[in-house]
């Protein structure tokens, strides 16, 4: 019959119960043996208050409080936030992980361009200056056929200019301020950890 190969679960766990029993057999040094390798597993793993006795939650605490600068080295390291990014909307948003304004941006930031591209073309392919203004120096081809539709369409040029540039600044607005709180928020982490001796509160740091 086939086995699978425990995982690692499978193995925090094992090492838990160990430790757990190691602990009511009043073996500490196995019980903080086993209770560290199962930190080193499952580095957020914790007693159930609810299920074991204030006495053997201290000791528990107490080994993750003692081993805290070691567990803490085996979380992932975050992934390397470039800010040259928060230039670039909606890359920005996505580097911070604000999807949803990531995906609306975009959208609005990509129709507004695809507008003002579109117009332009059509406004150089019938006039000689389409850079002039709405109806007044616009010069057309064919005795100014087209005069009437490209003052139409250097009102959307316009309009749709200024809203590249708008949605352009607040994308970049947008993605300097996440950048930076999740910076922060990344440079400095709050723990607390019970011991045997009391509470204790402080900050880690990552650089």
């Amino acid at each position: 019959m086939l086995q699978h190969p425990p995982t690692r679960a499978d193995l925090g766990e094992a090492h838990r119960l160990a430790g757990l029993a190691a602990y009511f057999a009043q073996r500490a040094d196995d019980a903080e043996r086993h209770f560290l390798a199962y930190l080193r597993i499952d580095l957020d793993g914790r007693l159930d208050a609810a299920l074991y006795p204030p006495d053997v939650l201290a000791f528990f605490n107490d080994v993750a409080s003692r081993h805290a600068a070691e567990l803490r080295a085996l979380r992932p390291r975050p992934k390397e936030r470039a800010w040259w990014l928060t230039l670039l909307p909606p890359f920005g948003q996505l580097q911070n992980g604000d999807r949803a304004t990531a995906y609306v941006l975009g959208g609005l930031l990509g129709s507004a361009l695809a507008v003002n591209l579109f117009t332009y073309a059509r406004l150089r392919s019938w006039c000689s200056n389409p850079s002039g203004p709405a109806g007044g120096s616009l010069i057309c081809n064919v005795g100014g056929e087209h005069r009437p539709e490209a003052a139409r369409m250097r009102s959307y040029n316009i309009a749709s200019g200024i809203a590249v540039i708008v949605l352009y600044a607040y994308g970049v607005y947008d993605g300097v301020a996440g950048y930076r709180r999740r910076t922060r928020a990344q440079a400095i982490e709050p723990f607390a950890a019970l011991s045997s001796d009391g509470v204790g509160v402080g900050v880690g740091s990552t650089f």
